[in-house]
């Protein structure tokens, strides 16, 4: 398991979170991998839940709670 090799282009796709019933839920949009010099990688995504949240608040829409 982990994360699986990013390749060129795939910045964009949907970040998803699969379920035992064979269903996913689309979590988030994949901003793409990073490799550090010394060898770990790491996956960047933002999450749907920021983006709605962002738009929310350039909109002025966002709650004062």
């Amino acid at each position: 398991k982990g994360m699986p090799p990013s390749i060129p282009g795939d910045s964009g796709g949907p970040v998803w979170q699969p379920h035992r019933n064979n269903t996913a839920t689309i979590i988030g949009i994949w901003l793409g991998a990073h490799i550090e010099p010394d060898g770990p990688r790491y996956g960047r995504f933002t999450a749907l839940t920021d983006v709605l949240a962002d738009i929310a608040n350039a909109a002025g829409l966002a709650s004062s709670a």
